[in-house]
């Protein structure tokens, strides 16, 4: 539009190169899976953490890891979880509009046993980052937390007859597909 790059080099349009679409499918595990996960007895402290977060995910619509472990005190009520997208925060959208989870019994639970001692409105929930952190470090420590999850609930879902491929996408894909499923 601002005419830096002559039309007749621009590599993009009609008869030019397309960006490809997605080709990845969304996986997600059916009830009868997500019951075997669920009750699957940890043979490490590490997969019960990891299985724990994943289901936090899961129960929290689906909430996106770096969107759990940047949580604050101040948005959890006693009724639910309020936050805005890390994804979106920064954008320069007018409307951005806070997401509202309800808290689960599941998810109360999960909060009392892995959230930070350290309960100020301006603290994280949970203890992965801290306010002293740089952006490189934070997100250094969210790829490792995330690692550290996959890692864990793989050797979980392998010894319970399930795929090793699972992640921590499959939580939400699994709820939304659930939810779908359930007529939402």
């Amino acid at each position: 539009d601002a005419k830096v790059i002559d039309p007749e080099f621009y590599p993009f349009g009609v008869k030019k190169y397309e960006i490809p679409g997605s080709t990845n499918v969304k996986k997600s595990f059916d009830s009868d899976q997500l019951s075997i996960l669920f009750n699957a007895k940890p043979k490490k402290p590490e997969q019960e953490k990891a299985r724990d977060f994943w289901f936090f995910s899961f129960v929290c619509n689906g909430m996106n890891v770096k969107d759990i472990i940047h949580l604050k005190w101040k948005d959890i009520t006693d009724e639910q979880i309020v936050f805005i997208r890390e994804k979106t925060k920064s954008t320069k959208k007018a409307n951005i509009k806070p997401i509202q989870v309800p808290l689960s019994d599941f998810a109360v639970m999960f909060i009392k046993k892995y959230g930070n001692k350290d309960q100020r409105k301006s603290s994280f929930v949970f203890p992965i980052l801290d306010e002293s952190m740089t952006e490189e470090e934070r997100h250094k420590r969210k790829q490792n937390f995330i690692r550290y999850i996959n890692q864990h609930l793989k050797q979980l879902a392998k010894a319970n007859g399930l795929t090793e491929d699972i992640s921590t996408y499959w939580a939400r894909h699994s709820f939304a597909t659930t939810a779908v499923r359930k007529s939402a």
